[in-house]
C-alpha cells in the first residue's frame, strides 16, 4: 500500500510538472496553431502553487526529487509579474502627469429586457467624483429610446470635453461600442479594422497634451459569451448527472476554445497598428483573457504593463461569478513612468475600473 501510495505521489507530481510546462508555452503558442495550451494556461496560477507544494515537500522529505519542480518553476519565472505583485515605492509626483480611467461599463446595466436604471446612476454618480484626463470604456451604451442619453449623463459626470465614440452595434435605437474622453484635444481618430465580432472594436485617439501627442488605444475583444445555461451549471455544478457534466463540458470547452482563436487573431491585428503608431502609446481594454495568455503576450510585446510597474497583490479585474481574474489591461510604451496602478474594487459592472498615473 505505502509503494502504491509513493507511486501515484509520483506520477502526480510529473503531471502538475508537464502541465505547468505546457501552460508556461501557451504565450508562444497561438491557439489557431494548438488550443490544448490556452486551455491548460487557465489553470496556471493553480499549477503553480501545487509546484511550490512538491518543492517544499521534497524538500522536506530529504527527496531529490524537488530539483524537477524547482527547475519547472524557473521556467515559468517571466510570467509571475503579471498574476502577483508587492510595489512599495513611491515616485515623487511631476507635473506633466496624467492620470487614465479604464473600465467596462457593462452598457450602465440598461441593456437588456428591462430598462432598469439603477446601476447607470449609481455609475454616473461614482464618476462625479473620479478626476482623471482620459476616459476609455468598454461595452458603452446610449440609446434614443427614453427621456435621457447615456452618452450624455457619464460625460457630465466625468467634465470632458473631448470625445471618441464608435458604435457597432446598432439595435432598436440602441448602441454598443467603445468610447474615449479626454480633457485635452483628440486631433485624430480611427478604427483599427479587424473580424467583426459581435461588440469587439478597437479604436484609436490621438490626444494632444500640449509638448507631445499620445496615441490611445481602447479595445474590447472576444468574450467567451457564456449563456445563461453556462453559469447555472457553474452555480449548480454539484447537483448535475454524469450526462449533464458531460454536455455542458463539451459547450464551455467550444466556447473557450473559439473565443481564444478570435482573440488571438484580433490581438494580431493591433499590435500590428500599435507597431506603426507614429506616437507613443497607452493600450487599455477588456481583454477577456489573463495574463498567461496567447493574446496578452502578443499585445504586450515591447510595452510595459502598468499593473507589473505599480500593481499590489493579484489585481484582479473580473468582478463576476467565475475565480477572480485579471482580465482588463493597461500597457505603455517604456518611455512612460507608472506612478500608481489599481483596480478600485467597486459593484458598478462585472468589471473593475482599473486606474493609472503616468508621465
Amino acid at each position: 500500500m505505502k509503494k502504491i501510495t509513493k507511486s501515484a505521489l509520483y506520477l502526480f507530481n510529473w503531471l502538475v510538472v508537464i502541465l505547468f510546462l505546457i501552460a508556461a508555452s501557451a504565450k508562444y503558442i497561438s491557439p489557431e496553431i494548438w488550443l490544448i495550451p490556452s486551455y491548460v494556461a487557465l489553470g496556471f496560477p493553480y499549477l503553480f502553487v501545487l509546484n511550490v507544494f512538491f518543492v517544499v515537500f521534497w524538500f522536506y522529505r530529504l527527496n531529490g526529487r524537488l530539483f524537477v519542480s524547482l527547475i519547472v518553476l524557473f521556467a515559468g519565472w517571466g510570467q509571475y509579474l503579471g498574476m502577483f505583485q508587492i510595489s512599495f515605492t513611491k515616485k515623487k509626483k511631476h507635473q506633466q502627469e496624467f492620470n487614465i480611467v479604464s473600465h467596462n461599463l457593462r452598457a450602465f446595466g440598461l441593456n437588456g429586457p428591462k430598462f432598469e436604471t439603477t446601476t447607470g446612476t449609481k455609475i454616473f454618480k461614482y464618476y462625479k467624483n473620479i478626476e482623471a484626463d482620459v476616459f476609455c470604456f468598454q461595452e458603452f451604451f446610449n440609446t434614443s429610446n427614453f427621456k435621457f442619453s447615456p452618452k450624455d449623463s457619464i460625460k457630465k459626470s466625468i467634465n470632458s470635453k473631448y470625445e471618441h465614440v464608435e458604435y457597432v452595434v446598432h439595435f432598436r435605437g440602441n448602441d454598443f461600442g467603445l468610447a474615449t474622453f479626454s480633457k485635452y484635444p483628440i486631433v485624430n481618430k480611427g478604427v483599427v479594422k479587424m473580424p467583426q465580432q459581435g461588440t469587439n472594436l478597437c479604436i484609436f485617439s490621438d490626444i494632444d497634451f500640449g509638448d507631445e501627442t499620445i496615441r490611445f488605444y481602447n479595445f474590447h475583444l472576444a468574450s467567451i459569451h457564456f449563456r445563461e445555461a453556462e453559469y447555472k451549471y457553474i452555480e449548480e455544478i454539484d447537483q448535475k448527472t454524469q450526462d449533464e457534466h458531460l454536455a455542458a463540458a463539451t459547450s464551455l470547452f467550444t466556447l473557450i476554445g473559439n473565443a481564444f482563436e478570435k482573440r488571438a487573431i484580433q490581438s494580431e491585428i493591433i499590435k500590428k497598428h500599435i507597431e506603426n503608431s507614429p506616437f507613443p502609446v497607452v493600450v487599455c481594454g477588456d481583454l477577456n483573457d489573463t495574463p498567461n495568455s496567447y493574446a496578452y503576450h502578443a499585445l504586450k510585446k515591447g510595452l510595459n504593463d502598468t499593473f507589473e510597474q505599480k500593481g499590489m497583490f493579484l489585481g484582479n479585474t473580473y468582478n463576476g461569478k467565475l475565480p477572480p481574474l485579471r482580465i482588463d489591461f493597461m500597457l505603455v510604451s517604456p518611455r512612460f513612468e507608472v506612478y500608481t496602478q489599481h483596480a478600485d474594487k467597486v459593484d458598478l459592472s462585472d468589471h473593475y475600473p482599473i486606474f493609472s498615473t503616468l508621465q
